[in-house]
């Protein structure tokens, strides 16, 4: 388990970093495989590492992943990392129901890691309410932003497709197409406001399954 943590450490050591010395833009760690599981000593840690690139194949590593690596030395501990494109789904196949235990946005995932160090508290199902409510660990935020200039005001249309995002009709269509959680009613009108008050961070759409 310490592996991880010393991995979701060294992730957000590298982010703070300028550009051109931290390599590779990963943007999110996640934790899948046998860890999730019962405790029990298994031989290899697997991670999905999420990468700001428009494109990885499977199974292939993005030029300068080496480096990146070695700067975590992720390669001398027994960890197999996958990489994926943060534009595309993280799990498939292969990788099933991953848990996010790192984000550039969030830092790293404290509930997260101690659920899955222990093994020990209580056990939370998986279901849409204690996703909604927070009580369920293994989880990740999904943003959207919007930037206004100082002296301009927000383009309308942008206003009203965030607007559209956050009503009932949006909402079901980020549940059924985009296979993430919908926002409480309080949440949404929430960020409704945030629009209103033209702040530059809105929230679109709850934790991922």
């Amino acid at each position: 388990m310490h592996h991880l943590t010393d991995l979701a450490q060294e992730c957000a050591k590298l982010a703070a970093l300028p550009d051109g010395v931290r390599g590779l833009p990963v943007v999110g760690l996640w934790a899948f495989g046998d860890i999730l599981g019962e405790p029990q000593e298994f031989d290899q840690l697997e991670v999905a590492i999420v990468v700001d690139l428009p494109e990885v194949p499977w199974l292939s590593e993005p030029v300068g992943a080496d480096h990146w690596a070695n700067m975590t030395r992720m390669r001398k501990n027994p960890i197999r990392g996958l990489w994926r494109s943060a534009l595309a789904p993280v799990w498939n196949h292969h990788i099933v129901r991953p848990a996010p235990v790192w984000t550039v946005e969030e830092g790293a995932a404290e509930n997260a890691l101690a659920a899955i160090g222990d093994g020990k508290g209580p056990l939370v199902e998986h279901t849409i309410d204690n996703i909604q409510n927070g009580s369920y660990p293994l989880l990740t935020q999904v943003y959207f932003y919007t930037t206004v200039l100082p002296g301009q005001k927000m383009d309308p249309m942008v206003k009203e497709f965030l607007r559209f995002i956050l009503s009932r009709e949006g909402q079901d269509i980020v549940h059924r197409d985009g296979g993430y959680l919908p926002l409480t009613a309080a949440l949404a009108l929430e960020q409704l406001k945030k629009i209103e008050a033209k702040k530059l961070e809105t929230k679109a759409s709850a934790p991922k399954k």
